[in-house]
């Protein structure tokens, strides 16, 4: 349940913040211009992801596959939707690029996993 460990210069390493991990899966998934605007979203969806009872509650079933397919797009849609009608011109772009969307949906969805799946509450 670590997060990536990213290497810096002289051997040292330095262990990511979950939205460097999150970005960094979607830089994996995603070939397209990520920018500074796109890591404000997915920051914002994932701090709102995180305090969801209905994602806390995904999160803590044992088939991570049912997860990751079938419960979490869900909840990300419903999310994401929501905070597009809150603050349209900044999620605009999100929404106009699937292949942005499905990465940032399945980087938040590891993360959150991770995170929420053996807790029982989320600060």
């Amino acid at each position: 349940m670590g997060s990536y460990q990213q290497k810096k210069a002289g051997g040292t390493t330095e262990k990511l913040s979950p939205l460097d991990e999150i970005v960094q899966k979607i830089n994996e998934a995603y070939f397209g211009d990520f920018t500074e605007a796109d890591k404000v979203i997915v920051d914002d969806l994932y701090k709102r992801m995180r305090k969801d009872e209905n994602v806390r509650k995904a999160a803590q079933t044992d088939d991570r596959q049912v997860y990751e397919r079938n419960i979490f797009p869900g909840i990300f849609d419903e999310t994401a939707q929501k905070s597009y009608m809150e603050n349209t011109e900044a999620y605009r772009q999100l929404f106009l690029d699937a292949d942005k969307y499905c990465s940032v949906c399945m980087a938040l969805a590891d993360m959150l996993y991770k995170e929420l799946h053996d807790k029982k509450s989320v600060e």
